[in-house]
């Protein structure tokens, strides 16, 4: 028998509803049992084993020799109804099946057996005693007719039902779906008759109607009758999980060459395996007579650093390591919070190497815990005790794939953003922009779909406007339904706190008339669904939602490049609202009035009774803003007593004073119409008097109502009092440069345009002025003269504008 199927039937063993009990015939003493017999007796397992068989069956002592006598006589199995005495004191009605096993050089006997009262009206036929189909999770038989003559209660409840009764004498067909019952008559029944059994999976159905996958073996019980037993599926598939992880760290113990590698793998295989984060690995040194510490944990050495008086419990290693025997430390009633660890300690033999100490979060130790870590120990010693005299470096091999996949994943997701941030600069549009994101994406074949919402509201509405890998209906369904509907609220959640979600759910399926979009909780394959929002400054444009079938797809550095990404998509959106603004035919004019003291020239021209005008402001480093402000007709010093006393203004200092007025330069925190530019607007002109100010704001025609909306959530309070189509002729940059060229004297444009070849502009230059005024047969100053006039004249051309007052 392999390893492997020895595992697997220690796993029936302990995992078994019946209880299973090992009696040593000749000594009469318990050898072992399950986990299940204990329950029954009420004992634990270390009471159990060694017991004499006398104590359990007290009252039926008699009938429970001449029960013995007939199965040694025999051989096979037989079955009775027995009595044991419990350790509460009162007895226990038991039907027990038994037989008799050979096992090494003798045999011992192996008895099944389940509260009285758990049975049917009528007792299984003894031949229903091989371990497999006592061991299941639920029994039946049927009769030469598919009728069902016998079932536990365990079978019954499977199905929905209240008791075994309630299901005598139905046809098993009607107990599966209709595929199933073919598969039972055109397979199931064919292939015992021809090989003695058949296992495989059905799908039952319950008394509700309702579908459940089996696990089945069906064998042949004689005259026609059929033994079926049945496994939770659920149950099951977590006992391989374990199994199979178990199995894994075996093998890669089995495999290892040397003492370190040995000790770090069955420290990995308590991690993994079983979840407990401190443990220790010691081994005998015949030196110095002691067990050393070969191997911790990680929690197991900060607690080691951390307390020097903590010593893994190595008292308790000691007389595990001397008895042979497994040694389990309970926590005492006096353990108190300030105990390091006050949990409970498992420290097992590794046959004549050292121990392998375990500490569990919980004195509640299960039995079936405790017996793994017994596989895993046998292991250990197993795997020492071959390979004691190598030494090797192995590393863990499901880890290096996993981080194998990471980087490779990672890897796929910097390229695909990278690249799709180049095509972002050339994208002409927003309608450009947002299919080219998607489809670039899609095609990358990491993601299998995306697509991109406007944001509507605050609320989280979006409003699909590209799309790919995503079916038509699908998008038409995210626009009508509920935002809370939407990718789990991942995507209303996103546009809400500008920040990107994650969820990992069921493939998306939708319903039919309701128009509902959610997930599928039968579908075999799971999704991570990401919501990033796409938005420039204060403004959110949008939210892109993609999704991919891999696991752990969106690690942190992914949401990172997510996250950029999602920046550059919104700038891209911002620069392209922009672009349609310069390139329109047309504008519209929108006049606001405000009195909102929080409006700079407001609070001025109300405060000086003169008129304020916002000659410009500009963004400074720290977020905030410096703006320029003439005041007319104020003397300087007022006007800076009443910036003084403005808490809204960080800095300010006059700039110039004429008899016209001053021009007062103010930093202050946040940035003036900041919700207007960031929708493509322009302010070119800002004027206050007596404490109402007139707004001028110019944008894209289609965009007028959003520009007022976005105006009125910086100042709920303004009013709209004009607005007006203006007609923009097209000016091209031959045009510009000719109007400009038309603005510098021959000498100004000669000193501009030799300082420039020269490389006078570069850095570092490349020509003095000295140099340049020598070529020209021109003094220096004279050069300096015509060059700043030049320049100045330059600067006026761009910034000198009527619509640049607050960009």
């Amino acid at each position: 028998m392999s390893c492997e199927d020895r595992y697997c039937l220690a796993e029936i063993f302990e995992c078994a509803n019946e209880g299973i009990v090992i009696v040593d015939p000749i000594e009469g003493v318990i050898d072992d049992c399950n986990p299940r017999a204990c329950e029954m007796l009420g004992y634990s397992r270390e009471a159990v084993r060694g017991m004499d068989v006398a104590e359990v069956h007290r009252t039926t002592l008699v009938e429970y020799h001449e029960f013995v006598e007939s199965v040694l006589d025999d051989g096979a199995g037989r079955t009775d109804q027995l009595r044991w005495r419990t350790r509460r004191g009162p007895s226990i009605p038991v039907s027990v099946t038994a037989s008799s096993v050979p096992f090494e050089d003798d045999s011992v006997l192996v008895f099944f057996a389940r509260v009285a009262d758990e049975a049917s009206h009528r007792d299984p036929p003894v031949e229903l005693g091989t371990p497999l189909d006592v061991a299941a999770d639920a029994v039946a038989i049927v009769d030469d007719e598919s009728d069902v003559s016998y079932v536990n209660r365990g079978f019954a409840s499977m199905h929905g039902y209240d008791g075994p009764s309630q299901l005598l004498g139905t046809p098993l067909a009607e107990l599966y779906d209709e595929p199933s019952g073919r598969r039972l008559e055109d397979d199931v029944v064919p292939t015992v008759e021809r090989t003695g059994h058949w296992r495989g999976e059905l799908v039952g159905i319950r008394r509700g109607g309702s579908r459940f996958t089996q696990e089945v073996l069906v064998t042949a019980l004689g005259d026609g009758e059929l033994v079926i037993g049945t496994w939770d599926d659920t149950t099951r598939r977590s006992h391989i999980r374990t199994v199979e992880s178990l199995s894994r760290n075996t093998s890669a113990l089995l495999s290892a060459r040397g003492v370190d590698e040995i000790a770090d793998l069955a420290l990995a295989a308590v991690t993994d395996t079983f979840g407990y984060d401190v443990g220790c690995v010691r081994l005998f040194d015949e030196t110095s007579n002691t067990l050393d510490v070969t191997a911790t944990t990680e929690v197991a050495a900060t607690l080691v650093e951390t307390y020097p008086t903590f010593d893994l419990h190595g008292t308790a290693a000691g007389r595990a390591y001397r008895r042979g025997e497994v040694v389990i430390n309970a926590p005492t009633d006096e353990s108190t919070e300030s105990d390091v660890h006050a949990g409970a300690s498992v420290h097992l033999p590794l046959a004549e190497y050292g121990t392998l100490t375990v500490f569990c979060d919980t004195a509640d130790l299960s039995s079936l815990d405790t017996h793994r870590l017994e596989l895993l120990a046998a292991t250990v010693g197993a795997a020492l005790e071959r390979d004691e005299r190598e030494r090797a470096l192995r590393r863990n091999e499901r880890e290096l794939r996993e981080q194998h996949t990471r980087l490779d994943t990672l890897q796929q997701i910097t390229t695909v953003i990278q690249n799709l941030i180049r095509q972002l600069v050339e994208a002409d549009s927003r309608g450009a922009i947002h299919q080219t994101v998607c489809d670039r994406l899609v095609e990358s074949a990491f993601f299998r779909s995306a697509w991109i919402g406007t944001a509507e509201t605050e609320d989280g509405d979006v409003t699909p406007v590209a799309a790919a890998g995503v079916s038509e209906r699908y998008l038409s369904l995210v626009a009508s339904a509920s935002p809370a509907q939407v990718a789990n609220g991942t995507v209303s959640e996103a546009v809400r706190t500008r920040e990107i979600q994650t969820v990992r759910q069921h493939q998306v399926r939708t319903s039919g008339a309701g128009g509902d979009v959610e997930s599928d909780p039968e579908s075999e394959h799971v999704e991570s669904v990401a919501a990033v929002p796409l938005g420039h400054g204060s403004r959110t444009y949008g939210v892109l939602v993609i999704t991919t079938s891999r696991r752990n797809a969106f690690s942190d550095a992914t949401l990172t490049g997510l996250e950029v990404l999602g920046d550059v998509i919104g700038f891209s959106i911002y620069a392209a609202l922009n672009r349609e603004l310069l390139l329109s035919d047309s504008i519209v004019e929108l006049k606001l009035q405000v009195r909102d003291a929080r409006c700079l020239p407001v609070a001025f021209s109300s405060a000086m009774e003169a008129r304020c005008t916002l000659v410009r402001s500009t963004s400074a480093v720290d977020d905030g803003t410096v703006c320029y402000l003439r005041i007319e007709a104020a003397p300087a010093d007022r006007v800076l007593d009443v910036a003084a006393e403005m808490d809204r203004i960080d800095d300010y200092r006059l700039v110039t004073e004429s008899d016209d007025g001053a021009l007062l330069e103010v930093s202050s925190s946040g940035i003036p119409f900041q919700s207007v530019t960031e929708l493509g607007g322009s302010i070119p002109e800002v004027v206050a008097v007596d404490g109402v100010a007139t707004i001028f704001i110019e944008g894209h025609p289609a965009k007028s109502r959003d520009l007022v909306e976005a105006f009125r959530e910086e100042f709920p309070d303004s009013e709209l009092v004009a607005k007006r189509e203006v007609e923009r002729p097209i000016r091209t940059a031959d045009a510009f440069r000719q109007q400009l060229t038309d603005q510098f004297t021959p000498r100004q444009q000669a000193a501009l345009e030799t300082a420039y070849v020269s490389g006078y502009f570069d850095w570092p230059r490349k020509s003095t002025a000295e140099e340049i005024a020598a070529a020209m047969g021109i003094a220096s100053p004279t050069f300096h003269q015509h060059l700043r006039k030049a320049e100045r004249k330059l600067v006026d051309a761009l910034l000198d504008s009527p619509s640049t007052a607050a960009q």
